[in-house]
């Protein structure tokens, strides 16, 4: 049975596959017939040789027995069946085989058997070629080419191309995949470099290989493309000749006409209208372009009379959505008592939309109509169908029978009239026209109308887009934050928002997240507060929320509210610490909101005694508006119950948020903005049916962009080829506070939030092309382009009151076209009107260039420009790691864009758009520049202008000012005039801290300011053409054909740096009297009789220190009358550390609490337990983990505080996999230590030096580590941990080059504070722990064992003989330099790092 199943597979029901003629095909064929056979049963086996044939039987005895014949005899039968077998499937596979080969092939195999050998022979033939046989493949391969042709078929060159290489590696040819992609674009024609470009672009792009699959792909979807389009204009040319053929043939018939009465050509006697013609003495009609309407009516009345006809009375535009149809005839009735149209059927709205809720009094009572939209239908009028499109007509449910208002036509000139027995007539008044004529039956007129094809297949493919069925109550609990479901009965029952509509008809269900997340105690007893409010801002109380241990995404940890009594409208922020300042300045946005958008004045202001509120700041402020303060009593923060309800209320729906939405604890904030967007716009207890919102502005909420937290959206992403997806899956994160109808969109592939408008829920609804109707109390709407995004505290949408329409919109006449089709779902954007063939590609991603790399270290510019800045405190670099499991990273990310593109889409734009427009006010003030024609730099290189962005942040870390900076793209520059050089110095920190430790010491006064635009300042010695800057293109001369002229320097050029230095050390040298130090060259000085005077200069950034409090102002408005100067007073934050004087203590203290804190938050170790030293006792890192790209190292940064001075060998070696558990270990340190500061003063004790080394610590080069420390007056100025860059044979001898380095530091020391403060008399002490190393240096007596030590060590002999240094023995427990050599335990590196000065 098997074998006759296995021939009649094989020779009836299936096709076999043939081999071409010379195997073009084999490949394929190959492929196929191995398919083929291996579907009959049995025959795979048979084919890998697997199936042998059957044994024999062994002959009979001579004297067998009858029993012994018999098995023998079924034995051979046996054998023969299954013999048979063998040999049917042998046969049937052969000749399947044979019959599919050319007869060529099959003679070279004749006789060949069985049938695995028969295969292996044939594929042998075509397989495993020779070297010239290859080649000539390859060569073939190689002249396959297109020639250009207009008819040529690509798709059959690519198909070719496909057959030949798989030819090729069939005989077993061997090429990279690249190689192969090379080929076959060398053989498209140039009409598609386009789309190779674009295909190289995105794999350069992910960083991935061109593989040929990727390039046949795309150039076959291409080609395809294009072979449609093609096809397309040929039908569309097709159809255009045939509809002129036709209006060719109909002229030529009209023009044959012949008139009776005049007897010219033409027209007929009833059209004529001379005398004696039916039409005599009636005029002609104008002629086009004479008058719309009169032109409107003479084509309509020419029309013939069996032409069908269209009469639209059409709105303002509205959003384009529509509900599904059900059924397609329906009865209108013309009503002289309707005040407008009204339509019970949804089906018959081609679009519609939310309306105020509008009082309809109807037989059955009062009813509200809430949507609005336009209504299409057709009609028979006689022989003639007429459509018709009514627009602003109401959705009322009840109404069974449309209704058409002959009240509202009447307004636009269409007039109704029952003169005519049994029937009414609608006439337009102004072309005398009938519109419509309708029977009257039972005292109505009644029409019968249907809705129109194209009307029906747009209603149906607009509803499956966007329409909404009315959500159940678990649903609207969830997409309205998990609020009351009182609450949504009274919204739902009352109308009290627009598109919210939600069927009360389902059952409640528990919400289990509400549990876990509002669960509350017992209530106590309310009180109320009297007297009552009567209107918005009689009373307003406050309250702040937190810490939470984990921050929010920015770094915020407290989230604050003000409630109005009176509105019941809520205003949240969010804020990273408890300080008064903070919170007033929340406070100050608050009132100048509620006074700008609202003109409330907020006469009483009630807290509780949080110290937030009662630092004395809120006093001040609320004395100086005339604002009442009332404050509860100690301990009884009850009383101010309403603030600690709601907060306890947003924080329950907070929880539940983050609960339902699965998203990480850092979006918290984010939870917190969109509870109060979504209460503001909810009723509650206290304004039900309304809600704040309405109580406040006077207009319903809009709540159609609600949505469930945190849900599934599709976003449209713009730019790419037209190959790219279009839709990007990513998760939505709340309503845009401050652009119109768009939404918060978090990217979880990317783990940053934008802002987007082209949105597409799960439920199928588009937010798009829809304005904002709704006010807020904290935004006030601007109408430039640029100003469209104003920022706003509490999250709330704006628009002018006077913008929403109070009155149905009305309504015009106009006709349309029978046949107008339905809007096409697949027509393209506007986005993709331009071909792939024109497009520019993508630029390639940069490295961060030496001037960013200097910019991002607080450094000066001392060349190139580029495409990153800092987004983090001073020194702080971003790492190149996974972002998914660094959420918390994503938001302070993007709180500085990158480019101008990044900060225009960003929902502060208004800030970043001002600080852009001060920094080129700056540049006018300094005549930087003048605007000049292109012709004017002549062979002279233009070079581009880029934005940079950066936030100045105060002491806490809190931003306190935008700040915008144009910079040269300088590393393009080809041409330095004389500027050679462009080194320009900046403040050492060791020169820093010793200015610090001597005011300390001394008392003296230390105060800073800020230089405006320094390097506007020096003027370029050769002119500078540079293009104008994005988003200041001036009509009177656009970028495309003018240019600015440099006149002074810019961030960025090579020789900025150098020209700001030379000109202010020229003017404190030359005209202020002050001297130059040759050990720091950023440092001045000037000492007098009556005064010591310092200033250290760190790029625009000079910090003074005098022992003259008037000698310091005076030197501030010396440099401000030069340069323009910000004035700071004494200086609290310098270079991202926080000073701190206390004069009566004679100390400083300085600190990085925000940088630590941004550090901890960079790496996701916000929750995570603090560590006792850096790093864990014994640890041992090796040159293994050592990075390999700058990007690796820069992930890693030193905290200018001596305890962690070890962190700098972990950062060097550190390189994944083995990094992870010493850095994290290093930041839960820093994390533990954030408060930690290093004091200075505070002791009579001058400079002390220690030095240490650890002895082959390295273990895979046993070099050894050399650290060193210097203490003044009591606090570390200076330390150092380096690996020693020779290995040294003894402890001795790696602690003798441990001190060398020291003394050279000492020496420093000694010159710059001997040339600012006196000459040094005494020795410096320098302490080391070693015995041996200190003989070593102070005598020559080791020779036998020191021989070998390299010359240059021995430097530390000569400073002990010339008394420049003294060495001093110190046991290892009192070596300060010993925490920067080797890892400690906890004790030994709190003890240590007190000794260094450091204090928590």
């Amino acid at each position: 049975m098997a074998s006759e199943l296995g021939l009649s597979s094989a020779t009836g029901r299936h096709s076999t596959p043939k081999l071409a003629a010379g195997g073009a095909n084999y490949v394929s064929y190959k492929e196929k017939i191995t398919e083929f056979l291996t579907g009959q049963p049995g025959f795979r086996k048979h084919l890998t040789g697997r199936v042998k044939p059957p044994a024999k039987p062994a002959d009979l005895k001579e004297n067998a027995t009858k029993a012994e014949q018999d098995v023998h005899e079924e034995l051979l039968d046996s054998y023969e069946d299954e013999m048979d077998e063998y040999l049917q499937k042998q046969a049937a596979i052969a000749s399947i085989l044979t019959n599919s080969w050319p007869d060529d092939v099959h003679q070279q195999l004749i006789g060949i058997r069985p049938v695995h050998k028969l295969w292996e022979s044939f594929c042998a033939l075509f397989e495993n070629k020779s070297v010239l046989g290859m080649v000539d493949l390859l060569v073939d391969l190689l002249r396959i080419e297109c020639t250009g042709d207009e008819d040529e078929d690509v798709l059959a060159v690519i198909d070719r191309f496909i057959k030949k290489r798989n030819e090729y590696i069939s005989a077993g040819g061997q090429l990279p995949e690249e190689v192969y992609a090379a080929f076959l674009i060398k053989a498209m024609p140039s009409a598609y470099r386009s789309t190779i470009l674009t295909t190289f672009t995105a794999a350069a792009t992910i960083g991935a290989s061109l593989n040929f699959e990727t390039v046949r792909t795309q150039l076959k979807e291409a080609i395809q493309f294009d072979v449609a389009q093609a096809s397309r204009k040929r039908e569309e040319a097709k159809a255009m000749a045939a509809k002129f053929e036709r209006h060719k043939q109909q002229q030529q018939s009209k023009n044959k006409r012949t008139c009776h009465n005049c007897g010219y050509s033409g027209h007929i006697k009833a059209e004529c209208r001379k005398p004696g013609g039916d039409k005599e003495g009636v005029p002609l009609p104008p002629k086009k372009g004479k008058g719309k309407g009169k032109a409107a009516a003479a084509a309509a009345e020419e029309k013939p009379p069996d032409a069908s006809e269209s009469h639209a009375y059409v709105a303002a535009a509205v959003p384009d959505r529509a509900l599904r149809a059900s059924g397609t005839q329906s009865l209108r009735l013309l009503d002289t008592g309707a005040s407008q149209h009204y339509d019970g059927n949804l089906a018959n709205f081609v679009d519609i939309r939310p309306c105020e809720p509008y009082q309809i009094q109807t037989a059955s009572g009062i009813e509200y109509a809430t949507q609005i939209g336009t209504v299409k239908f057709m009609c028979h009028q006689g022989d003639v169908e007429k459509t018709f499109t009514l627009s602003n007509t109401y959705y009322l449910e009840s109404c069974t029978t449309g209704l058409i208002s002959l009240t509202r036509l009447r307004k636009h000139g269409l007039i109704f009239s029952n003169a005519e027995a049994g029937y009414g007539v609608l006439t337009d008044l102004k072309t005398g026209k009938t519109i419509l004529r309708v029977a009257e039956r039972d005292g109505v007129y009644p029409l019968t109308t249907w809705r129109p094809e194209h009307a029906t297949a747009a209603a149906s493919h607009a509803h499956a887009k966007s329409a909404r069925k009315p959500l159940t109550r678990k649903e609207a609990h969830e997409r309205l934050g998990h609020i009351a479901h009182s609450t949504i009965e009274t919204m739902a029952r009352n109308g009290s928002a627009l598109g919210f509509e939600v069927d009360l008809s389902t059952p409640i269900v528990q919400c289990e997240v509400c549990i876990r997340a509002k669960m509350k105690g017992i209530r106590i007893s309310k009180k109320h507060r009297d007297p009552r409010s009567k209107k918005p801002g009689d009373f307003v109380s406050g309250d702040l929320w937190g810490p939470t241990r984990v921050a929010a995404r920015g770094g915020y940890k407290y989230y604050g509210t003000f409630l109005d009594d009176d509105s019941d409208l809520a205003y949240v922020y969010l804020q990273k610490g408890k300080t008064e300042v903070e919170t007033l300045g929340h406070y100050r946005d608050f009132e100048a909101s509620m006074k700008t958008q609202h003109g409330v004045d907020i006469k009483v202001f009630g807290t509780d005694r949080g110290k937030e509120y009662t630092g004395g700041l809120f006093d001040k402020h609320l004395a100086s508006k005339g604002t009442a303060r009332q404050l509860t009593p100690h301990d009884t923060p009850q009383l101010n119950g309403a603030a600690e309800r709601l907060n306890g209320t947003i924080a329950g729906q907070m929880r539940a948020l983050l609960l339902a939405s699965e998203l990480p604890k850092s979006f918290w904030g984010l939870a917190v903005m969109y509870v109060v967007w979504l209460r503001n716009r909810t009723p509650t207890k206290k304004t039900a049916p309304k809600s704040p919102y309405e109580i406040i502005t006077g207009e319903k909420p809009d709540l159609s962009r609600a949505r469930r937290f945190g849900c599934r959206v599709w976003v449209r992403v713009h730019g790419g080829s037209k190959l790219d997806e279009r839709g990007v899956e990513a998760k939505w994160v709340g309503p845009s506070m401050e652009t119109p109808d768009s939404h918060k969109i978090y990217w979880p592939s990317k783990g940053s939030i934008t802002v987007e408008r082209d949105v597409r829920f799960d439920d199928e609804a588009v937010f798009a092309g829809r304005e904002s109707r709704e006010i807020s109390p904290c935004q006030v709407q601007k109408k430039t382009k640029r100003n469209q995004r104003s920022m706003e505290a509490h999250g709330e949408p704006s628009e002018s009151p006077s913008e929403r329409p109070t009155t149905p919109p009305s309504e015009t006449l106009t006709f349309t076209a029978n046949d107008i089709a339905p809007d096409d779902p697949d027509a393209p954007d506007a986005s993709d009107a331009t071909s792939d063939v024109g497009e520019r590609p993508s630029r390639r991603i940069r490295k961060p260039s030496e001037y960013v790399r200097r910019l991002q270290g607080g450094e000066g510019v001392t060349s190139g420009g580029g495409g990153q800045f800092r987004k983090y405190a001073r020194g702080l670099q971003i790492p190149n790691d996974d972002v998914n499991s660094r959420a918390s990273i994503a938001y302070a990310a993007a709180a500085v864009p990158r480019s101008y593109r990044q900060a225009e889409k960003s929902e502060i734009w208004p800030e970043w758009d001002t600080a852009m427009r001060q920094e080129v006010s700056t540049l006018e003030d300094h005549k930087t520049f003048s605007i000049v024609t292109r012709d004017t730099a002549g062979n002279a290189s233009v070079l581009p202008l880029k934005w940079v962005y950066a936030n100045k942040t105060d002491d806490a870390g809190n931003i306190k000012q935008r700040k915008a900076r144009i910079c040269v793209r300088g590393d393009l520059q080809k041409h330095l005039g004389f500027h050679t050089e462009t080194f320009a110095p900046v403040l050492k920190p060791t020169s820093r801290n010793i200015l610090l430790a001597v005011a300390a010491h001394h008392g003296w006064h230390v105060r800073q300011c800020d230089f405006k635009g320094a390097y506007l300042n020096g003027v370029l010695p050769d002119p500078v053409y540079v293009e104008q800057p994005e988003g200041f293109d001036s009509p009177d001369a656009p970028r495309a054909t003018h240019i600015w002229q440099l006149h002074k320097a810019l961030y960025g050029l090579p020789e900025a740096g150098r020209i700001w230095y030379l000109t202010v050390s020229k003017y404190l040298v030359d005209e202020l009297g002050y001297t130059r130090s040759e050990a720091d060259h950023a440092v001045f000085y000037r000492t007098t009789e009556t005064e010591q005077t310092y200033i250290g200069i760190h790029v625009d950034d000079p910090i003074t220190v005098s022992s003259n409090l008037d000698a310091l102002v005076k030197l501030e408005e010396d440099l401000n009358s030069k340069f323009p100067l910000k004035i700071n007073g004494d200086a609290t934050h310098y270079l991202g550390i926080t000073i701190h004087q206390d004069r009566a203590a004679g100390t400083i203290s300085l600190s990085q609490a925000s940088y630590i804190r941004d550090l901890v938050v960079l790496t996701g170790q916000e929750n995570a337990k603090s560590a006792p030293s850096p790093l864990a006792l014994g640890a041992r890192l090796g040159r293994e983990f050592c990075p390999t790209s700058d990007e690796e190292r820069g992930g890693h940064a030193q905290r200018p505080i001596p305890d962690c001075c070890r962190i700098a060998p972990v950062a060097r070696e550190q390189h994944p996999p083995g990094y992870r558990l010493p850095a994290k270990r290093v930041v839960r340190y820093l994390k533990g230590t954030e408060d930690a500061q290093l004091t200075l003063g505070g002791s009579h004790i001058g400079l002390v030096g220690y030095s240490d080394s650890s002895w082959g610590s390295e273990v895979l080069n046993w070099r050894s580590m050399s650290g060193y420390a210097f203490t003044l007056y009591g606090g570390t100025i200076c330390w150092s941990a380096k690996k020693q860059s020779v290995v040294a044979l003894s402890t001795a001898e790696a602690e003798y080059i441990a001190m060398t380095r020291a003394t050279k530091e000492a020496m420093w020391i000694r010159q710059f504070m001997g040339e600012l403060f006196g000459v040094f008399i005494e020795p410096t002490v320098l302490h080391v722990d070693n015995q041996s190393a200190i003989a070593m240096a102070k005598n020559d007596s080791f020779h036998s064992r020191t021989k070998h030590i390299a010359l240059p060590y021995h430097f530390v002999r000569h400073a002990v003989a010339s008394s420049t240094i003294t060495l001093s023995w110190v046991p290892s427990d009192a070596n300060l330099a010993d925490l920067f050599t080797k890892t400690l335990d906890s004790t030994k590196t709190s003890r240590l790092s007190r000794g260094l000065g450091l204090t928590v």
